[in-house]
């Protein structure tokens, strides 16, 4: 099998392009999907962030409309 391959440089050619470009794509998408995440995250916590002015902002129209009346 060996010699097969030999005999026949393009199959070699092709086979290591095609593993030197499958081990990019892996190392690229790992990147892509840590960036996705760290994303996610810090949506996450600005999310957070605004239900805890939400709930301050219903806080003091409660407390509003109780002097009110």
């Amino acid at each position: 099998m060996l010699e097969q391959l030999l005999a026949n440089p393009e199959q070699i050619t092709f086979t290591v392009l095609f593993v030197g470009l499958l081990v990019y794509v892996m190392r690229t998408n790992d990147s892509r999907e840590n960036q996705y995440r760290e994303t996610i995250d810090r949506l996450t916590s600005a999310l957070g962030t605004l239900e805890d002015v939400e709930e301050k902002i219903d806080m003091l129209n409660s407390s509003l409309r109780r002097t009110d009346k």
